[in-house]
């Protein structure tokens, strides 16, 4: 094939990632492979690679593709790695963020992080003498990158190639000086006043520290040692440079927990994490190590961003795992979500670690919004008020709309069913106690951040056993009845809706138009001021009934003949 112009490049798509299938010199044998190879695949596509000999550069283009195009998820964490042109792009966040990635399990056993690996020679080499580490790190990012550059697989992986090797010979070129560079009995400031008039101080600084880092056993004692010399009052240039090796540390090693200390919850540790991203961990925190602190400062004096991204990272990390927030029932790890929201968020409202964390946020309440989870939490509440409230009473601690609306169709099956009705409208319970049980649940009800249809059936079905628990005892037909004077009978069923004994709906209405009514009586005036002979009593009893009316929501319209209303009348009489 060495002595063709053309081939062609036949790959197949699994997840995210492409791979060869096959290099065929020929178009029909590689779009025969192709289609043989489709059903194996989510994807497959026939890539078309010319050799310029102009430019000593491959020029391709895509002649086939099948299959489904690739949608991102929301949860995507595998993004296309930062597009390399040149030696320095390696050493940028996007590179070493990409080398983390890419190497991570070669890194690891090393225990190294991208930052140390281009900073060293010896490293590189070993890289190099690991197997295929480096050639599938280079296929890998050729293959997605090819999709944002426009450029063939081979032409990509050469391009690749050739910058690493560029930066290899600069290693070696800076070898002896890198040997020489050395941070003596942890002075920093001794080291940072030799480099400073330098024009490649940071490059300096970074080969400085890697030399330090050497014989540190382990991520952990690496986080210390880049940290522990480090002050606020060092140039801008410092905090960069330790940024860069900080950020790599937690991401790769995983080291959270040797700034902010063993915490007891996963909630405890999520909240001293956000703390710190935020630059607000309390300076008397017992657990978090006095680096910790040194990376609180900076990244409240608007410094350490790539810490601050590696802490955000481990924040998503963390919320993705199975592990409980918090020991105890729903309620409890309900409201361990909800507590934490409010420190993952800015004070502009915006998230740390942006959409992903608060869909993970959500996505906690999912998984515990099932009818197993929800059955174990309402066991021991038997009667379907105390099932209700229980639900009720989650709702404030849960995120997101849909777990909003997940909750209300538990809550519905419960308020409507027959033994709902039975319970509400039956047995020898007082009348008046059921009837203000209904309206406290309906009050609830219409409270809670429900979705709007959940919330007005779940209002309206209660409204309706307040109805039928009504007819059923004949509230109103009995209080008619009764020995008491019209005017009390008036006031003691305006006191009922002023106190909550009736749900908002026709119950509540039904009510009012009964006190209206009572209003209208003919014997209504003469008991209501029985008794009284003092013209200023009669006036304030008068407005105190007035001011009982406008807060019950009351409108007392008489008929034409009669005064506008009973305190008119009153008034006008006296």
């Amino acid at each position: 094939m060495s002595g063709n112009k053309i081939h062609y490049e036949v790959l197949g798509q699994r997840g995210t990632s492409w791979t060869i299938i096959a290099v065929v010199d020929g178009q029909e044998e590689a779009l025969e492979a192709a289609r043989q190879a489709r059903s194996s695949y989510r994807a497959v596509k026939v890539m078309r690679e010319r050799f310029d000999k102009s430019s000593g550069t491959f020029r391709s283009g895509q002649i086939f593709f099948s299959g489904a195009k690739m949608r991102t998820s929301k949860y995507d964490s595998d993004p296309i790695p930062g597009i390399c042109w040149k030696v320095e792009d390696l050493y940028s966040y996007e590179g070493r963020r990409s080398i983390n990635r890419l190497l991570r399990s070669e890194l690891v056993r090393w225990g190294l992080t991208a930052t140390e690996l281009i900073h060293s020679l010896d490293y590189v080499e070993r890289l190099q003498d690991d197997g295929t580490a480096m050639q599938r790190a280079v296929q890998q990012t050729s293959i997605a990158q090819v999709r944002e550059t426009g450029q063939g697989v081979q032409e990509r992986i050469k391009q690749i190639y050739e910058i690493i090797d560029r930066g290899i010979v600069a290693l070696r070129r800076d070898k002896q000086m890198a040997g020489e560079l050395r941070l003596v009995d942890n002075d920093l400031d001794a080291l940072i006043a030799e480099i400073t008039p330098k024009e490649s101080r940071t490059y300096l600084l970074n080969v400085a520290l890697v030399n330090h880092l050497a014989s540190a056993q382990g991520y952990g004692e690496k986080l210390g040692r880049v940290l522990g010399p480090v002050r606020a009052d060092h140039p801008d240039w410092v905090h960069e440079v330790a940024d860069t090796f900080v950020g790599d540390l937690l991401s790769l090693g995983n080291v959270a927990h040797r700034l902010i200390g063993e915490r007891e919850t996963l909630y405890d540790e999520l909240s001293a994490t956000a703390l710190l991203a935020h630059g607000r961990l309390p300076a008397e925190d017992p657990l978090a190590a006095p680096e910790a602190h040194t990376v609180n400062r900076l990244i409240a004096a608007g410094k350490m961003s790539h810490a601050r991204q590696s802490l955000e990272q481990h924040l998503i990390e963390a919320l993705r795992s199975p592990r409980k927030l918090v020991d105890g029932d729903i309620r409890a790890e309900a409201r361990a979500v909800h507590d934490l929201t409010a420190k993952l968020k800015r004070e502009d409202g915006s998230w740390l670690g942006g959409t992903r964390v608060m869909e993970l946020a959500s996505a906690r309440g999912t998984r515990w919004l099932h009818p197993e989870a929800i059955a174990e939490y309402l066991h021991g509440a038997e009667e379907p008020d105390a099932r209700a409230m229980r639900l009720i009473d989650l709702e404030p601690y849960i995120l997101g709309a849909a777990n909003k609306r997940k909750l209300g169709e538990f809550l519905l099956p419960i308020l409507t069913s027959a033994q709902a009705e039975a319970y509400f409208t039956e047995g020898d319970i007082p009348v008046s106690e059921r009837m203000k049980h209904l309206a406290t649940i309906q009050k609830s009800v219409l409270a809670a951040d429900l979705q709007d249809l959940h919330q007005r059936r779940l209002s309206e079905r209660l409204d309706d056993l307040c109805c039928r628990l009504l007819q059923k005892r004949q509230l109103f037909k009995r209080l008619l009845a009764g020995n008491n004077s019209v005017a009390d009978k008036c006031i003691g069923l305006l006191k009922m809706v002023l106190e909550g004994y009736f749900t908002v709906g026709k119950a509540e209405d039904e009510a009012r138009q009964l006190v209206r009514k009572l209003l209208l009586n003919s014997e209504f005036r003469a008991s209501f001021f029985a008794g009284i002979d003092s013209k200023e009593e009669k006036i304030s009893r008068l407005e105190t009934l007035t001011a009982m009316l406008a807060r019950a929501d009351i409108e007392f319209a008489p008929r034409s003949a009669d005064p506008a209303t009973p305190a008119e009348a009153e008034a006008s009489s006296a």
